[in-house]
């Protein structure tokens, strides 16, 4: 795990998206659901082509539950991989009402101005 914390503190989405993993499934570490959080939203912070945005969908989807904030990273994912046809937030999105899918996209295009100049 120390190497995976060096590689992250020099900006390695990789390893960043590691210590996630690590903290999310309790390999070497108790399980922390707030540090692989933190984790994946720093990897997806680098813009590195990191699955961040998408590990942060799936636990605000199944883990955290908070649909709003599943949309909206499954967006950022849709937007990093120009994928046209995003399943993941589709799938989420009957789940919103309409209010709540703006709310979303506009949270999703907040996050992509500040860290994907």
């Amino acid at each position: 795990m120390e190497w995976y914390r060096k590689a992250a503190d020099l900006g390695d989405g990789d390893a960043m998206c590691d210590l996630g993993g690590i903290y999310q499934e309790s390999q070497f570490t108790p399980q922390n659901y707030r540090e692989a959080l933190r984790w994946y939203e720093r990897a997806a912070e680098t813009g590195s082509g990191t699955p961040g945005p998408m590990l942060l969908g799936d636990m605000f989807e199944r883990i955290v539950p908070d649909n709003i904030e599943a949309y909206k990273w499954y967006s950022i994912m849709c937007a990093d991989t120009k994928t046209p046809d995003c399943l993941e937030r589709d799938a989420i999105a009957k789940t919103l009402s309409p209010v709540e899918i703006v709310k979303a996209q506009g949270m999703a295009s907040e996050w992509v101005k500040q860290f994907r100049k």
